[in-house]
């Protein structure tokens, strides 16, 4: 949260006049003594409302600053927890990348052992092309029960013998 002290709103709400912070954040003070000097036909009325525009805007502004430093502060404030993440180490991606290795021949190895031809033409087209059990038997011209059946075993044949892997 930003520090209500330190904002154009409160340093223009305590002050007389209406408050411009410069870049540099040195302030500049307009009362209505330094407008009616150059503007005689300026009149205090005049000047109570402008204050009371400034004071509105400023207190906007310090709203939505007040809003938007929550909201980034709650995402990436380096001290929460839950934003922290690691990277693996790249020997732990080259262990990885092994583990699947071995786990991809062990995959293949059992569909070629433990499959029939059948099961691993519609496992196939089920698994790696994305057709429904519908458009395999259309394809086959066999009845939808005799493919989801001979799918559903090739996946439990598969997962056995995967299991201890």
């Amino acid at each position: 949260m930003k520090d209500y002290k330190k904002s154009n709103y409160a340093i223009n709400k305590v002050r007389k006049g209406i408050v411009y912070r410069n870049a540099d954040g040195s302030t500049l003070e307009i009362t209505f003594e330094k407008i009616a000097v150059e503007n005689p036909e300026f009149t205090k009325e005049d000047f109570e409302k402008l204050k009371e525009l400034s004071d509105e805007l400023y207190h906007e502004e310090f709203k939505a600053d007040d809003l938007e430093s929550h909201f980034v502060q709650s995402i990436f404030d380096e001290n929460d927890e839950r934003c922290k993440c690691t990277l693996p180490s790249a020997e732990d991606e080259y262990l990885e990348q092994v583990e699947r290795s071995e786990y991809e021949e062990k995959l293949q190895n059992a569909i070629d052992t433990l499959l029939t031809p059948v099961q691993k033409k519609r496992l196939y087209m089920n698994c790696f092309r994305g057709l429904t059990i519908r458009e395999i038997a259309r394809i086959e011209g066999s009845h939808r029960a005799s493919v989801h059946e001979s799918i559903v075993s090739a996946k439990r044949k598969l997962k056995k013998y995967l299991i201890n892997f």
